[in-house]
């Protein structure tokens, strides 16, 4: 009986450890079977826009920090337009100048004056010439040739002074256009026409800028998308359009996303040797926009793409 129950006991162990070992040599199987999946790793990319200014001038306030979110119409910063004195024509003669009504203290106005008064005084003391030499004529004091003489220099003296009057105006109208359109220093806010993130300031309060220097830039968050470099291999494996479960590391989740092209980082020669030759070192963006919209994603954040798996030779 003793033998009997020695015996059961031994057959039940000896069955459990062949139950075990099958179980380890299924897992085992079933891990061989089962290929890794080899990941991919590239990080949240984001479209910028910059904010430039127009005009040379100085920064008086920043109201933004780095990573608020502004709107269309929100004041980013207070700025100073420099002023630009109105520019004079240093290439006119130095003629003695007439007070006139309009004075307006610009130099090649004034002038201009200056030379239409001379002329009309001189043409003004033609006429008297001329109108006594026509009255002496008259009594046989003076001859035709004299009254012909003076009379040729007073017709030229009123086209002189017509054509000094008309220098005069044209350089008055200068002025006023100039005047007029002259602003000055000014102090402006500079307002932001798009709606995102401020990402990075680059000036500073008290800072002069010139034409064309970036204030600060902000990120278009609606315009976000995946980029990770993939070799040629690994580009086979991918189709535009298709989409991909991308891990987002800092969220420790999967998002959708889908695969929106490749943009190449590597330009080829077109002789055949050298493409063969450098055919391993070429690669690509691939470039991934998210299915749906993905609350606090953010440029920098790290991906991880999954490749898909070959199947064992």
């Amino acid at each position: 009986m003793q033998k009997k129950r020695q015996l059961k006991l031994k057959l039940w162990i000896g069955g459990a450890f062949i139950i075990a070992l099958a179980a380890i040599a299924a897992i085992i199987a079933n891990n061989l079977k089962t290929p890794k999946v080899q990941m991919i790793d590239g990080q949240v990319e984001v479209l910028q826009y910059s904010v430039q200014v127009q005009q040379k001038g100085k920064v008086l306030d920043i109201r933004v920090k780095e990573g608020d979110y502004v709107e269309v119409g929100d004041t980013l910063a207070l700025y100073r337009t420099d002023d630009t004195p109105i520019p004079e024509d240093p290439t006119l003669e130095v003629l003695a100048t007439t007070l006139h009504p309009y004075r307006t203290g610009n130099k090649t106005v004034d002038r201009a004056y200056g030379r239409w008064q001379q002329a009309k005084a001189a043409e003004e003391q033609t006429e008297r010439i001329y109108r006594d030499v026509e009255r002496k004529l008259a009594k046989g004091k003076a001859s035709v040739n004299l009254r012909d003489n003076i009379l040729n220099e007073y017709r030229a003296m009123q086209a002189q002074t017509k054509s000094f009057k008309t220098d005069y105006e044209a350089a008055l109208n200068s002025f006023k256009t100039e005047k007029n359109n002259f602003i000055g220093p000014q102090i402006i806010a500079i307002v932001t026409k798009v709606e995102g993130e401020v990402s990075e300031i680059s000036a500073k309060r008290g800072e002069q800028l010139s034409v064309g220097n970036t204030l600060l830039n902000i990120a278009l968050l609606d315009n976000l998308w995946g980029s990770v470099m993939v070799n040629r291999k690994e580009k086979s494996l991918f189709n535009e359009g298709d989409t991909v479960s991308v891990y987002c590391k800092p969220f420790s989740m999967y998002v959708k996303m889908r695969v929106s092209g490749f943009k190449a980082n590597f330009d080829f020669l077109d002789s055949d040797s050298y493409k063969h030759e450098n055919e391993a070192l070429q690669t690509w963006e691939m470039q991934l926009r998210p299915v749906y919209k993905v609350e606090g994603l953010r440029p920098g954040m790290q991906l991880s793409v999954p490749i898909k798996p070959e199947d064992d030779a």
